[in-house]
Parts: C-alpha cells; structure tokens; sequence
C-alpha cells in the first residue's frame, strides 16, 4: 500500500495525466539542462506541424508520454514507490505462470492458488527466531509446492472449519493462533503427501497428511489441535521460594502474575530460560544464585527469576527462544520485554552493571561488589574444571567396577559387562559411558540449590573423594587379578 505522502503526489499525477487525455497541456515546455536540449528551442509553424502526428492520435499519445513522465518523477521524489509497484506486480510468490497445469484451471482454481500462496509465506531465519506456534509445511521442490497448492487450500479450509467448531463448542481453540509457513526441504515427501512440522516452545512433531478428503484432513487437524495444546509446569511442583531455592521459578500458569505484572519500574526482573539437559545452564545454576543473592544484599532495584522452556511452553508476553540459557528483562514501565543478546556470566555480569547505572543514575555500585562479581565470574570457570575432573574419575570408576565384575564373577550381567569394557577399551571409544556419566552428573546437580561459594567447596570434596575411591578400586582390581594368576597356576600345577 503506498504511503499517504506518495498518494498525493500520485492523485497530483493522475490529474496531469486526466489533462494530458484532454489536450489541455498548452503550456510551452523549457528545457534548461544543456544536456537535454541538442537542437534550436524555437521552431517553425510549418515545421511543428509536420512533425506533429495525426489528430486520431494526440491525445492517446499525450497520455502515455504524461504517464511516463509522471511515474518517472513519482519514482525518482519516493524511491520506496518502485518497490511498491514491483511488489504489486510480481507474482513469484503465487505460481509459475509457464506452468501448463496453471494455465488449464478454472478461474475458481486458480484464484484459490493465490489465496493459499498469499497466506503461506516461506520461512525465514528471523521469523522462526521469532516466532512460536508455527505449522511447516515442507516440500521436496517448488515445483511439488505449486502442484499441492489445491490440497493445501483444502486442508486449511478443514483446519479453519474445526477451529471455528471447537471456539465455539468449548469457547477455545489450541490453533486460533497458529502460523503457516513453507520450506523447500530436500528431505520432505516427493509425492503427493503433505509434510506438517509442528513447533510449540521447545516442542516439535512431524505429521503427515496422505490422501484428500475430510476425514484424512480431520485426523490430521486432530493430531495438531492435541499439539498445541499449552504445556504448563505443575503450580505444586515448583520449589517454595525462599526456603527451598534462591532464585524463584516460575510456571506459564503464574507467569503473568509473577513476572509480567509483578516488573516495576524501581524492581526490574531478569528471567532466565533455562533448560535441564543444557550444559551450560548446569555450569551457571549456582552463579546464577549467587547473582540474585548479591542483588538482594545489596537491595538493588533488580532480581531474577526462572522459566524451565522443558516444562513450559512460552507464556502470553514471553519471547522465543530457540537457544539457551536466555535472558529477558522486564522493567515494568515498558510493556515489551527486552530479550538480551548477552548469556556468557561475564557478558550478564557486564550488561547488568550498565543497565542499572543507565536506568537508575542515583544508584551507586560499591568497590566490594564489583570485585565480588569479577570473583564469581572466574569462579565459574574453576567450577567447570572441577567439574571435568570429575566427570572424568567417575568414567575411570565405572570402567573399574566393569572389569572387577567380569574378573570376580560369572554371572551373566558381570561377563555383559567385562565384554563391555573389552569393547570399549579395544576401540579406545568410551563416548556412550562418558555421555551417562555427564548426564548423571548434571541431573543430580540440577537439583541442588546451592551458592558459586558453597559449590565450589562441594565439588573439591567429590573431585577428591571420587579420586580416592578410583584408586580404591583399581587396587582391588589389582588384587582380584593377582588371585585369578594365582589360582590358574595352582591349577596347571596340579594338572601337571
């Protein structure tokens, strides 16, 4: 749609365009730039009048000289207006006009085309950065995009159909507000099956639509209305706060009332989407702690709160997020949160310095409180490699007690597992047991609500615990070995 500034100029076109049909246009033409005048200004009657064309054709000819002129210097006053008009012409995004199947359908067929072909747009990187409660529809081709367009057109009008149905049976819809979108997928079905790929928070689901008619598009639409349903985490599940965990958690149940509603200009919340099997929301869970707990001793005009994206969909004025941990931050005066660019602890550590110096000038930041921030970021890093030790003792315990269980027993479970380890230790690929060791870890540690201070002093304990308890079991096994040679040889004697 043009703009209203590039609306007048072209009602003041369409005028000069009306009078040009007319003949109207009597006033004597100067050309001033030298450049374009390449003859005498002043001319003959009898010379303009040959050269004039034939009466049948002025003013056809008037016109379209004046159209011309009038959209060129439209175009050159507002350069946005070509991109308006190229946009209003094109119609890649509808149909391949060289298609025979295009040309062959009925009017009524290929109106519904570029209906369906309006409403679905392709899929961009921003947009699904940004965007939730997407329906994908993915083909193998543009070409196979344009031959299902129909289909397509028939599915929503069914999806369309069943969500009108459930508002008004049960007041509500799960796909009221869904978005379609497309993508060229080498991956999707090269035939006529339709390939739907559901997002929802951090939730995905492929469905397939194989067939036409109402009951494949129903069962389909069924699967999606069940989709979207909103994941919400358990009111009764969250941790008590204060006396079970330092920083609060938060469900898409409460959301509103804990977050949105609860952000005050003098009390800004920092939300923090975190994940269970994220690595690096484990290695800052109790940085994060500490943070709030600085922020609270200090009374500072900021706190911070948690959203598991595992257990929760996005809420109503919640952004998306497709990675994490991400940080959001609600001041309270502005109804759109702002999602932050920074997650590393010194890059938090540094933007929330600037930010409440920013929005609260009076406020003061003590020596002793930067310093302790300096200290927990380098903390973190100290905890990662107390952490790498001791993931890496306990995958030497496990390894130990597989082979103590193969060399001191005949069970069955002990040989699974001595074979495991034989396994293991022929192709130097111990992957699959790290990976369980590291999983073992982190959910154990999610669990705790500790400070950066106390789990650093924890971990060192359990890095030199599992030490011990790995050398332990290594002169153990040791010992069993030395048995086992030991009864062999008794053996062979006794044979001998």
């Amino acid at each position: 749609m043009l703009q209203p500034r590039s609306l007048l100029r072209l009602q003041s076109t369409s005028r000069l365009l009306i009078s040009a049909s007319r003949g109207c246009i009597s006033a004597p033409v100067r050309c001033t730039p030298r450049r374009f005048c390449t003859g005498p200004v002043a001319k003959t009657e009898e010379t303009q009048q040959k050269q004039q064309p034939e009466s049948k054709w002025r003013g056809p000819l008037a016109f379209g000289a004046a159209l011309g002129l009038g959209l060129v210097g439209l175009i050159a006053y507002d350069p946005g207006v070509l991109d308006q008009i190229k946009k209003a012409m094109s119609n890649e995004h509808l149909e391949n006009s060289g298609d025979k199947a295009f040309t062959t359908l009925e009017k009524r067929d290929r109106d519904e085309l570029k209906f369906v072909g309006k409403m679905i747009p392709k899929m961009e990187e921003d947009q699904f950065d940004n965007t939730d409660n997407i329906i994908l529809v993915t083909f193998n081709s543009e070409q196979q995009r344009r031959e299902n367009l129909l289909q397509l057109g028939s599915f929503i009008r069914d999806l369309r159909d069943t969500a009108l149905a459930n508002r008004v049976a049960e007041k509500t819809s799960n796909l009221e507000n869904t978005h379609f979108y497309y993508a060229v997928a080498p991956g999707a079905s090269p035939d006529d099956k339709l390939d739907f790929i559901l997002y929802k928070g951090q939730r995905r689901q492929k469905v397939q639509l194989s067939g036409e008619g109402r009951e494949a598009s129903q069962k389909v639409v069924d699967e999606m209305e069940k989709f979207f349903q909103p994941m919400s985490r358990p009111l009764d599940e969250l941790p008590k706060f204060p006396e079970e965990t330092p920083v609060e958690e938060v469900s898409a149940l409460n959301f509103n009332d804990r977050v949105i509603a609860a952000a005050r200009p003098d009390m800004a919340i920092l939300l923090q989407m975190y994940e269970d099997s994220c690595f690096l929301c484990f290695l800052m869970r109790p940085f994060v702690n500490q943070l709030e707990d600085t922020f609270r001793r200090a009374h500072l005009p900021i706190t911070i709160k948690r959203l598991n994206i595992e257990k929760n969909d996005f809420p109503l004025g919640c952004p998306v997020a497709r990675g994490t941990p991400t940080f959001v931050l609600y001041r309270g005066y502005s109804p759109k949160p702002e999602k932050l660019a920074e997650f590393r602890p010194r890059d938090i550590v540094d933007r929330i310095r600037t930010d409440l110096l920013h929005e609260h000038p009076g406020i003061t930041l003590s020596e002793q409180l930067l310093r302790k921030w300096e200290g927990m970021v380098n903390q973190v890093s100290q905890r990662f490699q107390l952490l790498s030790q001791l993931i890496m003792w306990n995958t030497e315990l496990e390894k130990s007690q597989m082979v103590l269980a193969g060399v001191s027993s005949s069970a069955p479970e002990a040989v699974r597992a001595m074979d495991k380890y034989l396994v293991m230790a022929s192709s130097g690929d111990d992957k699959e047991l790290f990976t369980s060791v590291v999983s073992e870890i982190m959910s154990a540690d999610m669990k705790r609500t500790d400070l950066l201070d106390e789990n650093i002093k924890y971990l060192n304990k359990e890095v030199m615990n599992a030490e011990m308890d790995a050398l332990v079991m290594a002169e153990m096994m040791a010992e069993n070995v030395v048995q086992l040679e030991e009864e062999k040889g008794e053996a062979s004697e006794r044979i001998a």
